[in-house]
């Protein structure tokens, strides 16, 4: 199943936060943070049907088109292709800049224009019968732009399309084969792996918190579930020792040897360590690395 995720760079900015003494976001971080809240607010405001298909922030080049897709459904009938924009001030249309109040910016239409053409190219080669929608929606409730174009949705906009979506049929294995084939065209943005600099060995080791960043103890307790007893954030011992890993995972952004694993979860958490790594990372050769959606 295909979910939303936050960009690897907000995830790895996060970790060094509650992990770090004195860590401080990025400008970058606050940039692309505000945009992915806005395709959270998407997300979790306009659901879908589970017989319909989603896939959420995928960069392809579709011959010659490149493009990145914030949110994408497929139905039987149709496949709806959209740009998430989490502006919050009215804008003016100036041809090559939009602007409010305060700045100018370069208008995000000729991005726009590059993901519709792209795939319609893509439904044309492949000959899909899916009628094709693209649309910019501005997830604000209080954004509004003085020229605003039929491929643009404000958020009023937003919920007779999704009733729309959620009558038509159900997607089909030709549906998923669809799904598959985009999301094997998937490359990630380069500016969402600019890594900030830091030393590993600085770095605070242990399982912690992901929440509020208190150290868990997994030895206090013998019940299946260990909480938090700062925020009552609760899971079992091999879901803490799986997010603990996934945080060395991206803090390493390579592959991690099962020395190096026991050394970050703690030598008391071995065997937990050892069981997660064998269900949940692939190993190749002497090596573990993340399993990824």
């Amino acid at each position: 199943m295909f979910t939303l995720q936050p960009p690897k760079l907000i995830q790895l900015e996060n970790i060094l936060f509650r992990r770090l003494k004195d860590y401080r976001f990025s400008d970058t971080y606050y940039r692309i943070q505000h945009g992915f809240l806005g395709e959270l607010k998407f997300s979790n405001i306009f659901k879908v049907s589970h017989d319909h298909l989603e896939l959420f922030n995928i960069n392809i080049d579709i011959a010659g088109y490149q493009f990145e897709v914030d949110r994408l459904i497929i139905t039987g009938e149709s496949i709806y292709v959209f740009d998430v924009k989490h502006y919050a001030l009215p804008c003016r249309e100036e041809v090559e800049y939009w602007s409010n109040k305060f700045n100018s910016f370069k208008s995000p239409m000729p991005q726009f224009r590059m993901m519709k053409d792209g795939f319609s190219v893509y439904v044309d080669y492949h000959q899909l019968s899916h009628r094709l929608e693209c649309k910019m929606v501005f997830i604000n409730e209080h954004f509004y732009i003085d020229r605003k174009t039929e491929d643009m949705l404000y958020f009023k906009d937003i919920a007779p399309l999704f009733s729309v979506i959620k009558q038509e049929r159900i997607a089909g294995n030709f549906e998923r084969a669809i799904q598959n084939h985009l999301f094997s065209l998937h490359r990630p943005i380069e500016q969402y792996n600019l890594r900030p600099l830091f030393n590993i060995m600085d770095v605070q080791r242990g399982v912690i918190c992901e929440i509020c960043a208190k150290p868990i103890d997994l030895r206090v307790t013998t019940k299946r579930l260990v909480m938090c007893d700062a925020c009552g954030n609760a899971k079992t011992k091999e879901k803490w020792i799986q997010h603990t890993l996934i945080e060395l995972a991206l803090l390493l952004n390579r592959p991690f040897t099962a020395k190096e694993a026991y050394k970050w979860t703690g030598r008391s958490n071995r065997h937990i360590t050892k069981r997660v790594l064998d269900k949940y990372f692939e190993k190749i050769d002497d090596h573990y690395i993340l399993n990824e959606v």
